[in-house]
Formats: C-alpha cells, structure tokens, sequence
C-alpha cells in the first residue's frame, strides 16, 4: 500500500511540475512575441508553486511584462516584489533595482528616488563586487543629467575605486568624468579621462564623441596637429555618424585657417562642401568660408 502512495505521489509531483515548466515556458514563448499580457498570464499561473530562484526569476519576469507595456507604477510594484523572495538570486534583486532606478527616472525624473535604489544594490547578500561598482557609475549618471557636475565626477570617480570593477563599467565611469570635466571647462582634467576611455576601448559606440571631444580640446589648445588626428580618425570610421564626420571635417579645415594655413583650409572646405555626410548647417558656413578665401 505504501508503494502505491509513492507512486501516485511521484506521479502528481512529475505532473505538477510538467505544467509549471509548459506554464514557464509558454510565458517565454510570448514575452519573445511580444505578447506581455499573455505572457504575465502565464508567469503568474505558474509563481504560486515556485520558489526561491525559480520564483525570484519569474517575478523579475512579470516586472518585464509591465516595463515592456509602458505601466511603470506597476512594473515597479512587482520589482519590489522580486526583492521580497527568500533564496532569490542575488543578481535578479540587482536587475530589479536598476530597472526601478530607471522607471523612476522615466517619466517622472526622480533622480533622488533612483539613486536611493542603486544604493540599496549595495546591501544585496552574497552580490558580485561588478554589479554594485556598476551601480555606483550609474548613481554618477544621475549626477548628470541634473547637470550637477562635480557630484557626476566624485560619484564616479569612486565607481573607479571600488573592487570587481570590469573594464566596461570603468570605461563608461571615465566617460562621465570626461564629460562632467569637459562641462566644467576643466579640459586637462577632461582630456585624461577621455584619454583613459580611448585606452579601455570597451564601447566602441562611444568612441566617436569621445575623439571628437579629445579633438576639440587639442583644437583649444591650439594643439593644431593632435587636434586633425583625432578628426581624421572620426572622418575615416565606418561607424561614425555623419554628423560626427561633418563635424570632425569642419573642425580639421578651420585648424588649418587657425594655423593661416589657407591654402589647406581651401582645400579640405572644398572636399567637405561635395562629401556625402556634410550637414545643411555645416555647408552653408563652408561655402561661405569658401566663398571669403577666394575672394582674397
């Protein structure tokens, strides 16, 4: 008898669990179609029987369902949720807070709300090193978007001294500070960080803006020669926007006129009036300039 009620256990227990993983799965299915309410359906049927890791995860996942359709009060009632489940991941609770950080930003501008967030990151049990240096980068970018420079460079710089740090979150960190430098016209400072970006080299999405700022800061400093370098380097990338590039030959052609070099301005004004990526903006001053050196 007692083999009997094993077996109808086991039996109940395997069934149990096959509909969870059909419910899980399909949830997964849809949420790659789109379908977020159907998904969240799913997902929901299924959290009741789980726990811990399993239900950490599908939690984060509901969250997800309502980020994707716009309602962030409920997204963020359920990332709470997420944090409330005993045995969850770690890194699942660090995902939750990010994306409440960044609800709260979105649309209400609740910078205050979402540094506190990324702080709390930092009071997850057993959480890798690389996720709460990253949330401290993320608390300089905050910083900035107020336009509160100098808290951008202090909040960032300690992102760069604290341990687990991967090369990714220090790049973007120096970044932040070239930028936050930059904005304060602290162009050595903001020459160094940038400098420290281009040697990283870890988001290359970036490295335009990046040279182009180096450039304009050898441009300031009449650092003629290591200024056209960086804009070259600019003109030359495939990845590089036309207005970056239009940008980058504008400011080539005027070190030369800065250096009285006009026989060279000419030259690269002429090549930048016909190039594919010249700006409206950009070709009214170039013919204009163009016009003015052959006229002299």
């Amino acid at each position: 008898m007692k083999k009997v009620n094993i077996i109808v256990l086991l039996v109940v227990i395997l069934s149990l669990t096959t509909s969870l993983l059909a419910d899980v799965a399909t949830g997964n299915a849809l949420l790659k179609e789109k379908k977020y309410a159907e998904a969240r359906e799913e997902f929901q049927k299924a959290l009741p029987e789980l726990k811990g890791l399993q239900a950490s995860d599908i939690q984060n996942q509901i969250g997800y369902t309502y980020y994707k359709e716009n309602k962030f009060k409920e997204a963020i009632e359920e990332y709470e949720k997420t944090l409330q489940i005993e045995g969850g991941r770690a890194s699942t609770k660090a995902n939750a807070l990010t994306q409440i950080a960044r609800l709260l930003i979105t649309p209400d501008k609740n910078y205050e709300g979402a540094r506190e967030a990324y702080k709390r990151i930092f009071e997850i049990e057993g959480l890798r090193d690389y996720y709460k240096a990253r949330a401290q980068y993320l608390i300089s970018t905050t910083y900035f978007t107020e336009k509160n420079y100098k808290e951008t460079i202090s909040e960032a710089k300690k992102a760069l001294e604290m341990e687990g740090i991967d090369d990714s979150t220090k790049s973007m960190a120096f970044l932040f500070i070239g930028r936050a430098q930059k904005a304060e016209k602290n162009y050595k400072e903001a020459l160094e960080a940038y400098l420290e970006f281009e040697t990283l080299l870890k988001n290359e999405a970036y490295l335009p803006e990046v040279r182009s700022a180096i450039g304009e800061i050898y441009f300031i400093e009449e650092k003629y020669p290591q200024a056209r370098e960086k804009f070259t380097q600019i003109i030359s990338a495939e990845k590089a926007s036309k207005s970056y590039k239009s940008l980058s030959h504008l400011k080539l052609a005027q070190s030369y006129l800065a250096e009285k070099n006009n026989e060279k301005a000419l030259e690269e004004f002429k090549i930048l009036v016909e190039a594919p990526y010249v700006q409206i903006a950009h070709k009214r001053t170039v013919e204009k300039t163009i016009k003015e050196l052959t006229e002299n």
